[in-house]
């Protein structure tokens, strides 16, 4: 199992992740996510999380 001791090698494990998952032409077009577009990321996921049941924005 890996182990992280920082915070940022973790988001840059699972940057490097979602760009395996993702890396075709009509989603990451090869191009790895930058460390800036990250916390964005981590952003959106927190609303998902956040967002009451059943609301449609």
């Amino acid at each position: 199992m890996t182990t992280f001791k920082t915070e940022a090698e973790l988001l840059q494990n699972w940057a490097n992740i979602l760009f395996e998952n993702n890396k075709q032409q009509d989603r990451l077009n090869n191009v790895p996510l930058t460390i800036s577009e990250m916390p964005q990321i981590v952003e959106q996921i927190k609303e998902l999380k956040t967002r009451p049941c059943g609301r449609v924005d």
